[in-house]
């Protein structure tokens, strides 16, 4: 019933995609599809399952990637940005001057 037609497949896999993957009678999908008394529904019930704990990891694996390269080139900014304020600043280039000055002298 759920994946006899294209129509319900589609409408059925966008049901599982947000975390309603149960049947009318409240039992999950993968248990009506490896009791369908042949044994294709097991290997496609292993097959959903493993498709859909790889694309689980996949997706937050690209979400903590970005995340993490936003954070770095953030903090590389900030350390450039450091940099240039240091070099502007006058007055502590007198200051590290005149401490150079008395150490030679």
């Amino acid at each position: 019933y759920y994946f006899q037609t294209v129509p319900r497949a589609l409408l059925t896999t966008f049901r599982c995609s947000f975390g309603d993957c149960s049947t009318k009678g409240g039992t999950p999908i993968f248990e009506f599809a490896t009791t369908e008394g042949d044994s294709s529904g097991t290997w496609l019930g292993m097959a959903l399952s493993c498709f859909i704990f790889i694309s689980s990891v996949g997706l937050f694996n690209i979400i903590s990637a970005v995340f993490l390269e936003r954070v770095m080139a953030y903090a590389s900014d900030l350390a450039v940005q450091k940099q240039q304020k240091r070099l502007i600043d006058t007055r502590l280039w007198h200051r590290n001057i005149a401490k150079f000055i008395d150490i030679m002298v």
